[in-house]
């Protein structure tokens, strides 16, 4: 069967003929030893007291099964002998060694079972997935863009996000219960050294085909969901779009519904084929290893039968030795199905490993400058040029322009003109391959990311619809310290006062019909609820990707002729195909494949008569 390299996704060789290298032999053990790291740092930093406590209530249990059947030796032996005295009575002997075998039971069960499982495993277990959630979220609000354009690194955030909240911390709990394992087997093998040195020695060598079938399952079952991937991300989104409200309308009207079903199902079923197929190898190869486990376990027993018929070997030594066989058989098979298992999962959580190590793409400088004051600065682009990552298609060529502080400037042009990329540039989501931006004379390079990022307020096209209260989505990221009249003063501004005020819990009020009292937005409320956020947020350099494009044209003037009072001493910056909203700008920038080919202010473009003005024109036309 093909398997999928979990690091490259390329076909890991099954040739049977070629002898593997030394290295590729030890690989699954640095697979597993990069695994434990992993998870046993995160498990440190998430509760140390937790930690150390349970291993070591886990440990205890190690010696639980030797101490309670060495009790029962003790027990069996003594009842053999001749006992003198008064009838009835009981050698102290044979009651302690009957009191010692409950009460081991007793505290296995109060230290290990009550505390230990039911309360601190269920406390940490807890902790320690909400911990990975941080870690996951944390490392995907830190992404470089760039890391969203390349398909490989999108395969390993999807394998992350499918398996980083339950996969690394079943892998810590199977270390535990494989250290617990190793652990007994130890003692079980010390114990059985006394009736022969090769006794043990054979009893570990029967756990060598469980290991084997585990591992193979393993490699096949990641094999599996490798190659599954781009079928299971296809499963995913087609679910999510169906449960989309606008997708039930529009399947209700045009008569898809069955078309999506009919997808959903040959996804799901091609997706179970492939699992089902592996579960029956899987299944006739986990046949085996009992069986010779069984043979083996039964043909020592009969072998020592003999020795306690005639009286060499007492009865509570050959019951402490039957004890041992299947402690060291039971353990050995459970490390090494454990052991197995752990490897399986390592094919996972280096998945998660590798998301988490995903690197920066963007430069940071080892002394990055701040500015004095967060005012509205120069900005300059300077012979830029920049090429989207797996793209042979310049989106930006040479472009150069200056934005002095407190400007209103105005991006125009046509669809894959270049706007949009300068506002990502603008706002290092990318740096460009030649040319440099300065601001106030700075490469921004050198400058402190987050420090710039102050200065910046933004508004996409594409903007998220925040499921919070109104007050959090206008007060975002200042909840606890902004007042309500900056809230309310900001909803006037953008028109979004207006629906605000004829909710039942006003400025409070819940977004999205998922919740029991939350309330939905139209397409337009949504927007002017956006760019209240912008006005709250008031920042000295404010940039406008199209946010007005679902907003009526009396709004969308009432909007901007606030923006134009409030922004006197900032810098705005608006990307529109709408004229009639860039006009008043101070200066407008015309781009044309991705080449800076006008700039002006409207009287001087329309005078110039060149693509603005044609543009404009034809705009204008519409509306006659």
């Amino acid at each position: 069967m093909k398997v999928i390299s979990p690091k490259t996704g390329d076909a890991a060789n099954d040739d049977p003929g070629k002898k593997k290298t030394l290295a590729e032999r030890l690989e699954p053990v640095r697979k597993m030893w990069i695994c434990a790291k992993l998870v046993t740092q995160i498990a440190w930093e998430t509760d140390k007291r937790v930690f150390v406590i349970f291993n070591t209530a886990s440990f205890f249990r190690a010696f639980v099964p030797f101490l309670t059947a060495y009790a029962m030796k003790l027990l069996i032996d003594g009842l053999n002998l001749p006992h003198a005295g008064a009838a009835g009575a009981i050698p102290t002997a044979i009651l302690a060694a009957l009191a010692a075998r409950y009460l081991i039971g007793f505290f296995d069960n109060i230290v290990f079972f009550s505390y230990a499982q039911s309360y601190l495993d269920a406390v940490f277990r807890y902790k320690l997935q909400n911990m990975l959630g941080r870690r996951f979220h944390n490392k995907m609000m830190t992404l470089d863009l760039a890391h969203f354009e390349a398909p490989e690194v999108q395969d390993t955030i999807n394998r992350a996000r499918d398996s980083h909240i339950w996969r690394p911390s079943e892998y810590l709990r199977i270390m535990g219960v494989t250290a617990v394992d190793l652990t007994a087997f130890s003692i079980a093998f010390v114990a059985l050294f006394p009736y022969g040195w090769w006794l043990p020695l054979v009893v570990s060598a029967m756990s060598v085909p469980r290991l084997w079938v585990q591992a193979v399952s393993g490699n096949r079952q990641w094999g599996i969901w490798s190659q599954t991937t781009p079928e299971s991300k296809k499963l995913w989104y087609t679910m999510r779009i169906m449960e989309d409200p606008m997708t039930v309308r529009e399947a209700r009207v045009n008569g898809t519904g069955p078309a999506f079903i009919a997808k959903l199902t040959g996804l799901q079923d091609y997706l179970f084929t492939s699992a089902e197929g592996e579960l029956k190898r899987q299944f006739k190869l986990s046949l085996v290893p009992p069986l010779i486990e069984g043979v083996i376990l039964f043909g020592i027993a009969w072998h020592f039968l003999l020795p306690v018929m005639g009286g060499v070997l007492s009865i509570g030594s050959f019951t402490l030795l039957l004890s041992m066989l299947d402690q060291l058989g039971a353990r050995a098979s459970s490390a090494s199905t454990q052991i197995g298992r752990m490897y399986e999962l390592s094919l996972y959580v280096e998945s998660f490993d590798s998301f988490l190590k995903l690197p920066k793409l963007l430069s940071h400088p080892e002394k990055p400058i701040v500015f004095d004051a967060i005012k509205p600065p120069s900005i300059v682009f300077e012979n830029v040029t920049f090429t989207y990552p797996g793209s042979e298609k310049k989106a930006l060529e040479n472009v150069s322009f200056t934005l002095t502080a407190g400007e209103s400037v105005a991006f125009v042009g046509q669809n894959g003109a270049g706007k949009t990329t300068v506002i990502k540039l603008l706002c290092r989501f990318y740096d460009p391959q030649e040319g440099r931006i300065l601001i106030n004379g700075r490469d921004l390079r050198d400058i402190d990311l987050a420090h710039w990022h102050k200065h910046l307020g933004t508004l996409f096209q594409e903007f998220i619809r925040y499921h919070f209260t109104v007050k959090e989505n206008i007060a975002l990221g200042e909840e606890d310290s902004s007042t309500d009249s900056r809230v309310e003063e900001a909803a006037r501004k953008s028109g979004a006062a207006s629906f605000i005020e004829t909710f039942p819990d006003k400025y409070e009020q819940q977004l999205g019909k998922e919740f029991t009292d939350g309330q939905e937005l139209s397409g337009g409320q949504w927007q002017k609820l956006a760019i209240a956020r912008a006005f709250h947020a008031a920042p000295p350099v404010l940039v406008l990707d199209e946010p007005t494009s679902a907003i009526d044209a009396e709004a969308e003037f009432e909007i901007f002729t606030n923006l134009e009072r409030q922004y006197t001493d900032k810098t705005l910056i608006l990307v529109s195909h709408r004229f009639s909203t860039v006009r008043n700008a101070t200066k407008i920038i015309v781009l044309d494949e991705g080449r800076l080919v006008e700039q002006g202010d409207h009287s001087a473009l329309i005078a110039r008569a060149g693509l603005y003005a044609r543009l404009f024109a034809l705009q204008a036309e519409g509306y006659k």
